[in-house]
């Protein structure tokens, strides 16, 4: 897939599958190259390999992280990591360089597109969701188990910014109007996107299908795992693990159904996101009743120190929020350049820490797959 932007830059996307391995690719013209290969046609043989080019050496692949599966001794494997320890500081340095250009051209988006009142909105928003998720991890029901607190910490606020993004993106997809290049008509993207609802389909439909596959497999070998396991539910009945785990299973397996046949029927792109909104909920909802039945003493000493980190996190996040949304275009350039450079001096750090340019790790593991 090209994509051409007279706003923002160009962009080319690969991706091709066979039967003995995967590659993929994205670049840019003005940015550069990065590409990942995987081979091998099982575990133990696999061989991946991430790369990149830089834009003014676009002939020149520069390895970032290799990897090497080998069989050993019939019944082992070994794992060789081989990780470029320049890439890191290369890239963030490239990054801080592109800054200033790449926040100029969202602010001529922006205004150019009357788009202001939007961001605000957005940055407000975003703040709320802070808040709320700060409110909620400090003001927790004493009578749930920490596994419970850490589930509602973890998947339904993660659902709750979802669902705020998916409100937001509906209002903007609803309410904005732009000009297509060459047409002085206003019109908005569920317009536009309605002439090719037929191509959105069958693209959403196979994402769709490799997630419940995707879904399917882990649910198998978690229910192989615990099948056995029993659990004394609140009304007294006993079921094992792999009973409950079906009957998930059962409700995720229709849930995606009921997508997959908006899918085959929607009309425009906000009203799938609306759907789609629904699903994830009722989905989390689902799973916070099953959580909630789960009564561990191991999970509650492990989680009791996760959700403790948790509330620190929101908090520094929640301060950083707040302080980086009352800047202005400059003091935001200001701010990310300074972020960045933090980040290039712990790497330089690492770096100092390793002999050569390069990390070389060999993993052994005591089972062939």
């Amino acid at each position: 897939m090209d994509i051409t932007s007279p706003t923002f830059t160009d962009m080319n996307i690969r991706y091709a599958a066979g039967r003995n391995g995967i590659s993929a690719s994205l670049s840019s013209p003005s940015v550069g190259f990065l590409g990942m290969q995987v081979n091998g046609k099982s575990t133990s043989q696999m061989n991946l390999r991430l790369y990149g080019r830089h834009a003014s050496s676009p002939d020149a692949d520069v390895d970032i992280l290799v990897l090497r599966a080998t069989p050993k001794d019939g019944d082992k494997m070994t794992l060789q990591v081989a990780y470029n320890m320049e890439a890191p500081k290369a890239m963030l340095t490239e990054f801080k360089a592109k800054i200033p250009a790449v926040l100029s051209t969202l602010k001529a988006f922006i205004d150019n597109n009357l788009m202001t009142s939007n961001v605000l909105e957005w940055r407000d928003t975003m703040l709320t969701r802070i808040n709320e998720a700060y409110t909620a991890a400090i003001n927790y029901d004493v009578q749930l188990s920490q596994l419970s607190i850490f589930f509602r910490n973890s998947v339904v606020e993660f659902q709750k910014s979802v669902q705020v993004f998916v409100d937001a993106a509906v209002k903007v997809l609803r309410e904005t109007q732009f000009r297509l290049p060459g047409s002085e008509e206003m019109t908005t993207l569920p317009v536009v996107l309605k002439q090719i609802t037929s191509s959105i389909a069958n693209v959403l439909r196979n994402v769709i299908q490799i997630a419940y596959d995707t879904t399917e497999f882990y649910y198998n070998s978690f229910v192989d795992t615990f099948s056995t396991v029993e659990l004394r539910m609140p009304v007294g009945d006993v079921m094992t693990v792999g009973q409950i785990i079906d009957n998930v299973k059962t409700t995720g397996k229709s849930l995606f159904n009921q997508i997959v046949d908006f899918v085959n029927n929607m009309e425009s792109l906000d009203t799938m996101l609306v759907k789609i909104g629904e699903t994830l909920k009722a989905l989390v909802d689902k799973t916070t009743e099953f959580v909630d039945t789960i009564k561990s003493d191991f999970l509650d000493s492990l989680l009791a120190n996760v959700n403790v980190a948790y509330r620190r996190v929101v908090m520094a996040v929640k301060d950083i929020i707040e302080l980086v949304s009352s800047y202005d275009m400059d003091q935001l350039n200001d701010f990310l350049q300074s972020v960045v450079d933090y980040c290039i001096v712990a790497v330089e750090q690492l770096n100092a820490m390793v002999n050569g340019s390069t990390l070389e790790v060999e993993l052994p593991f005591p089972f062939l797959q």
